[in-house]
Protein backbone atom coordinates (compact mmCIF):
# COMPACT_ATOMS: atom_id res chain seq x y z
CA UNK A 1 0.00 0.00 0.00
CA UNK A 2 1.22 3.68 -0.80
CA UNK A 3 2.02 5.62 1.90
CA UNK A 4 -0.64 8.44 0.01
CA UNK A 5 -2.90 5.87 0.70
CA UNK A 6 -2.20 5.36 4.08
CA UNK A 7 -2.41 8.31 5.29
CA UNK A 8 -5.86 8.89 3.58
CA UNK A 9 -7.08 6.16 5.55
CA UNK A 10 -5.81 8.06 8.92
CA UNK A 11 -7.51 11.09 7.80
CA UNK A 12 -10.63 9.01 7.09
CA UNK A 13 -10.59 8.06 10.55
CA UNK A 14 -10.16 11.42 12.22
CA UNK A 15 -12.96 12.97 9.85
CA UNK A 16 -15.62 9.87 11.27
CA UNK A 17 -14.57 10.37 14.56
CA UNK A 18 -15.41 14.22 14.00
CA UNK A 19 -18.62 13.35 12.17
CA UNK A 20 -19.55 11.23 15.38
CA UNK A 21 -19.62 14.14 17.66
CA UNK A 22 -21.33 16.53 14.98
CA UNK A 23 -24.52 14.08 14.46
CA UNK A 24 -24.71 13.34 18.48
CA UNK A 25 -25.00 17.37 19.07
CA UNK A 26 -27.17 17.77 16.48
CA UNK A 27 -29.64 14.40 17.75
CA UNK A 28 -29.68 15.79 20.77
CA UNK A 29 -30.19 19.53 19.23
CA UNK A 30 -27.28 20.97 21.62
CA UNK A 31 -24.11 22.75 21.39
CA UNK A 32 -21.02 20.81 22.04
CA UNK A 33 -19.15 20.14 25.40
CA UNK A 34 -15.73 21.68 25.85
CA UNK A 35 -14.47 18.13 25.95
CA UNK A 36 -16.29 17.45 22.08
CA UNK A 37 -14.94 21.18 21.39
CA UNK A 38 -11.10 20.91 21.98
CA UNK A 39 -11.26 17.34 20.24
CA UNK A 40 -13.07 18.48 16.99
CA UNK A 41 -10.30 21.62 17.26
CA UNK A 42 -7.56 18.93 17.61
CA UNK A 43 -8.90 16.65 14.93
CA UNK A 44 -8.92 20.07 12.87
CA UNK A 45 -5.26 20.33 13.20
CA UNK A 46 -4.46 16.70 12.56
CA UNK A 47 -6.42 16.95 9.05
CA UNK A 48 -4.01 19.75 8.10
CA UNK A 49 -1.00 17.78 9.07
CA UNK A 50 -2.13 14.96 7.16
CA UNK A 51 -3.25 17.14 3.97
CA UNK A 52 -0.07 18.46 3.91
CA UNK A 53 1.86 14.65 4.13
CA UNK A 54 -0.54 13.47 1.49
CA UNK A 55 0.36 15.97 -0.81
CA UNK A 56 4.00 15.55 -0.23
CA UNK A 57 3.90 11.77 -0.48
CA UNK A 58 1.85 11.95 -4.11
CA UNK A 59 4.12 14.13 -5.20
CA UNK A 60 7.11 11.72 -4.13
CA UNK A 61 4.79 9.09 -5.41
CA UNK A 62 4.43 10.20 -9.07
CA UNK A 63 8.17 11.52 -9.32
CA UNK A 64 8.99 8.20 -8.16
CA UNK A 65 7.06 6.37 -10.87
CA UNK A 66 8.26 8.77 -14.08
CA UNK A 67 11.65 7.93 -12.65
CA UNK A 68 11.41 4.16 -12.66
CA UNK A 69 9.37 4.20 -15.44
CA UNK A 70 12.79 5.12 -17.42
CA UNK A 71 14.01 1.58 -16.84
CA UNK A 72 11.48 -0.78 -15.16
CA UNK A 73 12.84 -0.59 -11.70
CA UNK A 74 10.81 -1.01 -8.45
CA UNK A 75 9.67 2.26 -6.84
CA UNK A 76 8.19 3.41 -3.37
CA UNK A 77 11.42 3.89 -1.74
CA UNK A 78 10.47 7.31 -1.40
CA UNK A 79 8.30 6.44 1.72
CA UNK A 80 10.91 7.87 3.96
CA UNK A 81 11.79 11.08 1.66
CA UNK A 82 14.73 9.94 0.72
CA UNK A 83 15.61 10.92 -3.01
CA UNK A 84 15.80 8.58 -5.79
CA UNK A 85 16.82 8.80 -9.14
CA UNK A 86 17.68 6.64 -11.90
CA UNK A 87 21.60 6.68 -11.19
CA UNK A 88 21.25 5.92 -7.18
CA UNK A 89 18.75 3.02 -7.99
CA UNK A 90 21.69 1.40 -9.85
CA UNK A 91 24.56 2.49 -7.56
CA UNK A 92 22.14 0.74 -5.05
CA UNK A 93 22.39 -2.56 -6.84
CA UNK A 94 25.69 -2.20 -7.27
CA UNK A 95 25.67 -1.77 -3.43
CA UNK A 96 23.90 -5.10 -2.73
CA UNK A 97 26.17 -7.17 -5.12
CA UNK A 98 29.21 -6.36 -3.49
CA UNK A 99 27.86 -6.05 0.19
CA UNK A 100 28.93 -9.41 2.45
CA UNK A 101 27.08 -11.19 5.28
CA UNK A 102 29.80 -13.21 6.70
CA UNK A 103 32.02 -10.41 6.35
CA UNK A 104 30.13 -7.89 8.60
CA UNK A 105 29.66 -10.82 10.69
CA UNK A 106 33.44 -11.44 11.16
CA UNK A 107 34.30 -7.79 11.69
CA UNK A 108 30.83 -7.29 14.65
CA UNK A 109 32.19 -10.37 16.14
CA UNK A 110 35.94 -9.36 16.36
CA UNK A 111 34.54 -5.86 18.10
CA UNK A 112 35.66 -4.28 14.89
CA UNK A 113 34.38 -1.19 12.89
CA UNK A 114 32.68 -2.46 9.64
CA UNK A 115 34.57 -1.43 6.75
CA UNK A 116 33.90 -0.46 2.95
CA UNK A 117 30.49 -1.10 1.80
CA UNK A 118 29.28 -2.97 4.87
CA UNK A 119 30.01 0.56 6.68
CA UNK A 120 28.47 2.45 3.78
CA UNK A 121 25.03 0.36 4.13
CA UNK A 122 25.34 0.27 8.29
CA UNK A 123 25.40 4.15 8.24
CA UNK A 124 22.36 4.27 6.04
CA UNK A 125 20.38 1.83 8.21
CA UNK A 126 21.27 3.71 11.44
CA UNK A 127 20.45 6.76 9.76
CA UNK A 128 16.69 5.76 9.22
CA UNK A 129 16.56 3.88 12.47
CA UNK A 130 16.87 7.58 14.03
CA UNK A 131 14.42 9.06 11.79
CA UNK A 132 11.88 6.42 13.00
CA UNK A 133 13.34 6.83 16.59
CA UNK A 134 14.14 2.78 16.77
CA UNK A 135 16.77 1.89 19.11
CA UNK A 136 19.06 0.15 16.98
CA UNK A 137 22.49 -1.31 18.70
CA UNK A 138 25.21 0.96 17.41
CA UNK A 139 28.94 -0.65 19.19
CA UNK A 140 31.22 -2.66 17.03
CA UNK A 141 29.60 -5.78 17.84
CA UNK A 142 27.01 -4.81 16.08
CA UNK A 143 25.80 -4.19 11.93
CA UNK A 144 22.86 -2.99 10.18
CA UNK A 145 21.29 -3.36 6.97
CA UNK A 146 18.86 -0.84 5.73
CA UNK A 147 15.01 -0.96 4.59
CA UNK A 148 16.01 -1.43 1.10
CA UNK A 149 17.50 -4.39 1.57
CA UNK A 150 14.74 -5.58 4.00
CA UNK A 151 12.11 -6.24 1.48
CA UNK A 152 11.50 -4.51 -1.40
CA UNK A 153 8.13 -2.47 -2.31
CA UNK A 154 5.16 -4.66 -2.98
CA UNK A 155 4.30 -1.95 -5.35
CA UNK A 156 6.71 -2.62 -8.46
CA UNK A 157 6.72 -0.91 -12.01
CA UNK A 158 7.05 -4.28 -13.77
CA UNK A 159 5.32 -6.93 -11.37
CA UNK A 160 8.06 -9.14 -11.69
CA UNK A 161 6.06 -12.21 -11.01
CA UNK A 162 7.02 -12.06 -7.33
CA UNK A 163 5.71 -8.79 -6.79
CA UNK A 164 8.19 -7.57 -4.14
CA UNK A 165 10.51 -5.54 -6.44
CA UNK A 166 13.29 -8.79 -7.10
CA UNK A 167 14.99 -6.36 -9.76
CA UNK A 168 16.27 -4.38 -6.47
CA UNK A 169 18.77 -7.27 -5.92
CA UNK A 170 20.70 -8.75 -8.92
CA UNK A 171 21.67 -12.63 -7.97
CA UNK A 172 24.82 -12.75 -10.98
CA UNK A 173 27.39 -11.93 -8.50
CA UNK A 174 26.62 -12.79 -5.09
CA UNK A 175 23.13 -14.44 -4.39
CA UNK A 176 21.70 -11.85 -1.76
CA UNK A 177 17.93 -11.56 -1.61
CA UNK A 178 15.73 -8.80 0.54
CA UNK A 179 16.23 -10.12 4.19
CA UNK A 180 12.49 -11.33 5.30
CA UNK A 181 11.06 -13.32 2.06
CA UNK A 182 7.58 -14.21 1.15
CA UNK A 183 5.76 -15.37 4.01
CA UNK A 184 3.67 -18.75 4.10
CA UNK A 185 0.88 -16.55 4.94
CA UNK A 186 0.84 -14.37 2.47
CA UNK A 187 0.06 -17.16 0.52
CA UNK A 188 -3.13 -17.53 2.42
CA UNK A 189 -3.92 -14.01 1.77
CA UNK A 190 -2.24 -11.93 4.78
CA UNK A 191 -1.07 -8.34 3.65
CA UNK A 192 2.16 -7.42 4.17
CA UNK A 193 3.26 -3.56 4.65
CA UNK A 194 6.92 -2.52 4.73
CA UNK A 195 8.73 0.59 5.14
CA UNK A 196 6.57 1.85 7.38
CA UNK A 197 6.66 4.66 9.94
CA UNK A 198 5.06 5.77 12.80
CA UNK A 199 1.62 4.04 13.74
CA UNK A 200 -0.43 2.74 10.85
CA UNK A 201 -4.43 2.92 11.85
CA UNK A 202 -5.91 0.01 10.21
CA UNK A 203 -10.12 1.22 10.26
CA UNK A 204 -12.56 -0.98 9.43
CA UNK A 205 -15.71 0.85 8.49
CA UNK A 206 -19.50 -0.36 9.74
CA UNK A 207 -21.22 -1.29 6.85
CA UNK A 208 -23.80 1.18 5.24
CA UNK A 209 -27.84 0.39 4.99
CA UNK A 210 -30.11 1.73 2.20
CA UNK A 211 -33.60 2.50 3.37
CA UNK A 212 -36.87 2.60 0.85
CA UNK A 213 -38.27 6.10 0.54
CA UNK A 214 -40.48 8.12 -0.98
CA UNK A 215 -39.60 9.81 -4.40
CA UNK A 216 -38.86 13.11 -2.40
CA UNK A 217 -37.77 12.00 0.91
CA UNK A 218 -34.60 12.92 2.42
CA UNK A 219 -31.92 11.03 2.89
CA UNK A 220 -30.43 10.56 6.93
CA UNK A 221 -27.23 10.73 6.99
CA UNK A 222 -25.75 7.84 9.53
CA UNK A 223 -21.94 7.75 11.09
CA UNK A 224 -20.00 4.29 10.58
CA UNK A 225 -18.16 3.62 13.58
CA UNK A 226 -14.00 3.14 12.99
CA UNK A 227 -12.80 0.87 15.70
CA UNK A 228 -9.70 -0.73 13.41
CA UNK A 229 -6.60 -1.64 15.25
CA UNK A 230 -3.55 0.38 15.01
CA UNK A 231 -0.66 -1.78 13.44
CA UNK A 232 3.25 0.01 16.61
CA UNK A 233 6.33 -1.11 15.82
CA UNK A 234 7.06 -4.36 18.44
CA UNK A 235 11.26 -5.30 18.46
CA UNK A 236 11.22 -9.03 17.22
CA UNK A 237 14.18 -10.93 18.04
CA UNK A 238 15.72 -13.67 16.27
CA UNK A 239 19.14 -15.38 16.42
CA UNK A 240 21.18 -18.54 14.78
CA UNK A 241 24.51 -19.81 15.59
CA UNK A 242 27.30 -20.14 13.08
CA UNK A 243 30.70 -22.18 13.59
CA UNK A 244 33.85 -19.65 13.30
CA UNK A 245 35.03 -22.14 10.37
CA UNK A 246 32.22 -21.32 8.35
CA UNK A 247 32.20 -17.71 9.12
CA UNK A 248 35.79 -17.94 8.07
CA UNK A 249 34.67 -18.64 4.17
CA UNK A 250 34.78 -16.14 1.79
CA UNK A 251 32.59 -17.94 -0.83
CA UNK A 252 29.34 -16.56 -2.40
CA UNK A 253 27.34 -19.75 -1.82
CA UNK A 254 28.84 -19.62 1.72
CA UNK A 255 27.33 -15.98 2.58
CA UNK A 256 24.43 -16.99 0.71
CA UNK A 257 23.69 -19.94 3.37
CA UNK A 258 24.61 -17.87 6.38
CA UNK A 259 22.27 -14.73 5.16
CA UNK A 260 19.23 -17.21 4.51
CA UNK A 261 19.72 -18.65 7.77
CA UNK A 262 19.38 -15.27 9.50
CA UNK A 263 16.30 -13.96 7.03
CA UNK A 264 14.40 -17.82 7.53
CA UNK A 265 15.02 -16.83 11.51
CA UNK A 266 13.37 -13.58 10.71
CA UNK A 267 10.41 -15.20 8.72
CA UNK A 268 9.90 -17.87 11.45
CA UNK A 269 9.64 -15.01 14.37
CA UNK A 270 7.27 -12.68 11.97
CA UNK A 271 4.72 -16.14 11.12
CA UNK A 272 4.47 -17.76 14.99
CA UNK A 273 4.09 -14.14 16.20
CA UNK A 274 1.01 -13.54 13.64
CA UNK A 275 -0.77 -17.13 14.39
CA UNK A 276 0.21 -17.25 18.29
CA UNK A 277 1.55 -14.08 19.70
CA UNK A 278 0.87 -13.36 23.37
CA UNK A 279 0.83 -9.48 22.91
CA UNK A 280 2.37 -8.62 26.13
CA UNK A 281 6.20 -8.30 23.82
CA UNK A 282 4.86 -10.43 21.06
CA UNK A 283 2.21 -8.94 18.34
CA UNK A 284 -0.92 -10.22 19.46
CA UNK A 285 -1.13 -13.26 17.19
CA UNK A 286 -4.70 -14.33 15.23
CA UNK A 287 -5.51 -17.19 18.05
CA UNK A 288 -5.06 -14.54 20.59
CA UNK A 289 -7.37 -11.51 19.15
CA UNK A 290 -10.56 -11.18 21.09
CA UNK A 291 -13.48 -11.86 18.83
CA UNK A 292 -12.42 -13.95 16.65
CA UNK A 293 -14.92 -16.71 15.89
CA UNK A 294 -14.67 -20.17 17.67
CA UNK A 295 -15.77 -23.85 17.55
CA UNK A 296 -18.34 -25.14 19.85
CA UNK A 297 -15.60 -27.80 21.17
CA UNK A 298 -13.87 -27.18 24.61
CA UNK A 299 -12.35 -30.39 25.02
CA UNK A 300 -10.10 -32.78 22.87
CA UNK A 301 -11.50 -34.84 19.96
CA UNK A 302 -11.04 -36.52 16.64
CA UNK A 303 -11.76 -33.97 13.46
CA UNK A 304 -14.97 -35.13 11.67
CA UNK A 305 -16.86 -33.66 8.75
CA UNK A 306 -19.14 -31.37 10.80
CA UNK A 307 -15.84 -29.62 12.56
CA UNK A 308 -15.28 -28.19 9.33
CA UNK A 309 -18.79 -27.39 7.97
CA UNK A 310 -19.11 -25.55 11.27
CA UNK A 311 -15.76 -23.12 10.82
CA UNK A 312 -17.32 -23.21 6.94
CA UNK A 313 -20.47 -21.71 8.72
CA UNK A 314 -19.47 -19.61 10.91
CA UNK A 315 -17.69 -17.14 8.65
CA UNK A 316 -20.02 -17.53 6.00
CA UNK A 317 -22.82 -16.24 8.77
CA UNK A 318 -20.74 -13.34 9.51
CA UNK A 319 -20.44 -12.81 5.61
CA UNK A 320 -16.47 -12.71 5.71
CA UNK A 321 -15.79 -13.62 2.58
CA UNK A 322 -13.80 -16.77 0.45
CA UNK A 323 -12.06 -18.17 3.52
CA UNK A 324 -8.73 -20.11 3.55
CA UNK A 325 -8.04 -23.55 5.51
CA UNK A 326 -4.89 -23.49 7.45
CA UNK A 327 -3.09 -25.98 9.58
CA UNK A 328 0.29 -28.33 10.75
CA UNK A 329 1.31 -31.22 8.41
CA UNK A 330 0.73 -33.56 11.83
CA UNK A 331 -3.04 -32.52 11.45
CA UNK A 332 -2.93 -32.40 7.90
CA UNK A 333 -1.90 -36.19 7.54
CA UNK A 334 -4.64 -37.02 10.11
CA UNK A 335 -6.93 -35.53 7.52
CA UNK A 336 -6.12 -37.52 4.82
CA UNK A 337 -6.44 -40.67 6.95
CA UNK A 338 -10.39 -40.04 8.23
CA UNK A 339 -13.50 -40.85 6.28
CA UNK A 340 -15.73 -37.73 5.24
CA UNK A 341 -18.32 -40.43 5.98
CA UNK A 342 -19.25 -44.01 6.34
CA UNK A 343 -20.11 -45.10 2.36
CA UNK A 344 -18.60 -42.56 -0.16
CA UNK A 345 -14.81 -43.26 0.41
CA UNK A 346 -13.83 -39.73 0.46
CA UNK A 347 -11.23 -38.02 3.15
CA UNK A 348 -11.64 -34.75 5.26
CA UNK A 349 -8.66 -33.80 3.02
CA UNK A 350 -7.81 -34.46 -0.67
CA UNK A 351 -5.35 -33.41 -3.16
CA UNK A 352 -3.91 -31.30 0.17
CA UNK A 353 -7.21 -29.82 0.45
CA UNK A 354 -9.85 -29.31 2.16
CA UNK A 355 -13.27 -29.12 1.00
CA UNK A 356 -12.06 -27.64 -2.26
CA UNK A 357 -10.78 -24.59 -0.68
CA UNK A 358 -7.08 -22.98 -0.57
CA UNK A 359 -5.53 -24.82 2.07
CA UNK A 360 -2.31 -24.13 4.09
CA UNK A 361 0.13 -26.45 5.63
CA UNK A 362 2.52 -24.93 8.06
CA UNK A 363 4.48 -26.00 11.33
CA UNK A 364 4.08 -22.23 12.49
CA UNK A 365 0.50 -23.17 14.02
CA UNK A 366 1.77 -25.63 16.68
CA UNK A 367 0.25 -27.88 18.42
CA UNK A 368 -1.40 -26.13 21.75
CA UNK A 369 -1.87 -28.45 25.01
CA UNK A 370 -1.40 -32.02 22.65
CA UNK A 371 -4.40 -30.64 20.82
CA UNK A 372 -3.84 -29.08 16.81
CA UNK A 373 -5.75 -26.22 15.48
CA UNK A 374 -7.35 -25.74 12.38
CA UNK A 375 -8.15 -21.76 11.34
CA UNK A 376 -10.54 -21.01 8.41
CA UNK A 377 -10.78 -17.41 7.69
CA UNK A 378 -10.31 -14.67 5.41
CA UNK A 379 -6.37 -13.64 5.69
CA UNK A 380 -6.74 -10.72 3.38
CA UNK A 381 -8.16 -9.28 6.98
CA UNK A 382 -4.47 -10.16 8.69
CA UNK A 383 -2.04 -7.50 8.74
CA UNK A 384 1.85 -7.38 9.13
CA UNK A 385 3.97 -4.51 9.17
CA UNK A 386 7.78 -4.04 9.57
CA UNK A 387 9.21 -0.93 10.04
CA UNK A 388 13.07 -0.03 8.83
CA UNK A 389 16.06 -2.10 8.77
CA UNK A 390 17.27 -4.65 10.82
CA UNK A 391 20.06 -4.71 13.63
CA UNK A 392 22.64 -7.70 14.08
CA UNK A 393 24.49 -8.07 17.30
CA UNK A 394 27.21 -10.72 17.12
CA UNK A 395 27.98 -12.65 20.42
CA UNK A 396 31.14 -14.70 20.65
CA UNK A 397 30.97 -18.71 22.27
CA UNK A 398 34.34 -19.64 22.46
CA UNK A 399 33.33 -22.84 24.35
CA UNK A 400 31.59 -23.90 20.90
CA UNK A 401 33.83 -22.27 18.86
CA UNK A 402 30.89 -20.02 17.16
CA UNK A 403 29.13 -16.86 16.91
CA UNK A 404 25.42 -16.09 17.58
CA UNK A 405 24.16 -13.48 15.74
CA UNK A 406 20.88 -12.05 16.81
CA UNK A 407 18.58 -9.69 14.51
CA UNK A 408 16.62 -7.10 15.51
CA UNK A 409 13.74 -6.29 13.41
CA UNK A 410 10.63 -3.85 14.49
CA UNK A 411 7.18 -5.35 13.44
CA UNK A 412 3.84 -5.74 14.36
CA UNK A 413 0.49 -7.99 13.50
CA UNK A 414 -3.18 -6.83 13.71
CA UNK A 415 -6.36 -8.29 12.72
CA UNK A 416 -8.81 -6.14 11.30
CA UNK A 417 -12.10 -8.22 11.37
CA UNK A 418 -11.40 -10.84 13.91
CA UNK A 419 -15.08 -12.48 12.70
CA UNK A 420 -13.43 -12.77 9.38
CA UNK A 421 -11.46 -16.22 11.14
CA UNK A 422 -13.41 -19.07 12.57
CA UNK A 423 -10.62 -21.34 14.76
CA UNK A 424 -10.89 -24.28 16.22
CA UNK A 425 -8.28 -25.72 18.93
CA UNK A 426 -9.27 -29.12 20.02
CA UNK A 427 -8.56 -31.45 17.60
CA UNK A 428 -6.95 -34.46 18.27
CA UNK A 429 -4.62 -37.23 16.34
Amino acid sequence: MKKSDLLKQQRTAVLRKQQTIVDKAKTENRDFTADEQTELDSGDEEIADLDKQIKTAEKNEEREARIAALDGSSVGRGFHGAPMGNSEEKEIKKIQERFSISKAIRAASAGEAQTGIEAELNQEALKEARGLNLQFNTTDRSFSIPASMVRATTQTVTEDNGDFGSQLVQTNVRPIESFIPRLILEEAGATFLSGLSGNVALPKAGDFAYNWLNETEQITLAASEIDGPILKPKRAGAGVAISNQLLMQSSAPVDAMIYNKLRNAAKLALEKAAINGDGVKQPLGLLNTPGILTAAATVGAAPEWKDIVELWGLIEAADAGVGTFALNAKLAAALRTIAKDAGSGRFLMENLTIDGAKTIISNIIETLAGNETLIYGNFNEMYIGQWGGVNFVAVDDPEKASVKIISNMWADVAIANPTAFAVNKFLTT
